[in-house]
């Protein structure tokens, strides 16, 4: 009787020492770990080892751990979340599909904390960071907007406002656009150089100038009789000898080049 005890006692020890003694790779649990016994799945090498299931983690292989709550992706295979066998858990970022691994959000989709991280089509204009830039030809939005806003303005946080100075938008798209070095953005045909809101643009040509004052209603100035602008942005003066020739005249009288050491 004594003896069986023993022999008993020395298979439950044998049992527990080896229950103890051996460990599971990442993204398995050992069976039997507390409560993670129902998140294993499909027998991985090593008798008591269980890959985890769908939604659940292990990144030392001490038991299977819930996802409960962080939209994630798994590093054993990123590009599908629905595996098993997760090695880590972690959140999404905006523009990303937290149903695919991860991914960015195809083109004309968008996702964001308010979308759960789950790409969602955009009826509008998809953006990408909080002024609003365009992302409508490519993947990985943020946001959407509509897919256009009233003259003078534009999208910013997906909301149309006031376009910023040196800007403008006329009210067939839903972004401003900034000018160039010989363009004056205008507000009721006027000058508006240097303020908000502007809703149109005018670009000055060769032989002429920007002018830079808003509420004028010149927005161009050509270029006087010793100078000359080559790309409508500015007049620089010519030098005493240069000589100005009818050839370098544009429509407009100013004159877009000198003629060098031609003159007098």
């Amino acid at each position: 009787m004594n003896k069986k005890i023993i022999m008993a006692f020395t298979l439950i020890m044998l049992t527990v020492t080896h229950e103890s003694s051996y460990s599971c790779a990442a993204g398995q649990g050992r069976a039997g770990s507390g409560n993670t016994t129902t998140h294993q799945t499909s027998l991985a090498s090593g008798s008591n080892c269980y890959l985890c299931a769908q939604g659940y983690y292990s990144t030392s292989g001490s038991g299977c751990q819930s996802c409960a709550g962080v939209i994630t992706q798994f590093t054993i295979n990123p590009a599908n979340i629905n595996n098993i066998g997760g090695q880590n858990c972690k959140p999404c970022s905006a523009g990303q599909n937290a149903s695919n691994g991860c991914q960015a959000c195809s083109k004309g989709y968008y996702s964001n904390s308010s979308t759960n991280f789950q790409c969602v089509a955009c009826s509008g204009t998809t953006t990408i960071g909080g002024a609003g830039v365009n992302q409508s030809a490519s993947s990985g939005a943020t946001g959407c907007g509509p897919s256009s806003c009233p003259a003078g303005q534009g999208l910013s946080n997906n909301t149309c406002s006031t376009c910023p100075a040196n800007s403008y938008q006329n009210g067939t798209s839903a972004f401003c656009k900034g000018i160039a070095s010989n363009q004056v953005p205008t507000l009721n045909g006027k000058n508006n150089y240097g303020n908000t809101g502007s809703t149109g643009v005018t670009t000055c040509q060769p032989g002429s100038e920007v002018v830079s004052k808003a509420g004028s209603t010149t927005m161009c100035a050509v270029c006087n009789s010793k100078q000359y602008s080559s790309d409508g942005t500015s007049c620089t003066s010519c030098n005493a000898k240069d000589h100005m020739i009818p050839s370098n005249l544009n429509v407009n009288g100013g004159y877009t080049r000198c003629a060098t050491g031609e003159g007098k």
